[in-house]
């Protein structure tokens, strides 16, 4: 019987932001992240279905969940100041954690729907977040968000 080989969990991930003036801005280092994908449904049930149930795919929710080190003070401030815009955003996760053309990246566009911080005497500031997707990811950038060197 052929080795089970298991997935990795994330590695040397970080998340950068979209800003306007500046690229893509690293803010966090993730140590685990999670993500939820839910079908939104449809039924009917009619004559032309012979009375079965017909279920129908109206959309998709997408959260991504994760748990990070930021980077500096000013990398928290950012990610709270996004969140209190209420705004959609963008987002590039780094699989390597570089901003090499080399890295894996994913993009997305979403609003933070959560945000909360650890910050404990001595050690380093940890948060958590969830972002809610606006769409699906996005294996390069958007026009409306281009990647530039930063």
């Amino acid at each position: 019987m052929a080795e089970i080989k298991y997935l990795s969990g994330v590695e040397n991930a970080r998340i950068a932001y979209f800003k306007t003036d500046g690229g893509y801005i690293p803010v966090a280092c993730i140590t685990s992240a999670t993500e939820d994908n839910n079908t939104r449904t449809s039924e009917r049930v009619n004559t032309c279905t012979d009375g079965d149930t017909v279920k129908t795919v109206d959309g998709f929710d997408r959260t991504v969940s994760f748990d990070g080190e930021a980077t500096d003070q000013d990398s928290y401030d950012e990610l709270e100041t996004l969140f209190n815009s209420g705004e959609q955003q963008f987002f590039r996760t780094n699989k390597s954690g570089t901003n090499t053309t080399d890295a894996v990246k994913k993009y997305f566009k979403g609003v933070i729907s959560s945000l909360s911080r650890t910050a404990t005497a001595g050690e380093k500031v940890t948060f958590s977040a969830s972002v809610e997707l606006n769409g699906a990811y996005m294996g390069e950038a958007p026009a409306e968000a281009p990647e530039t060197v930063v």
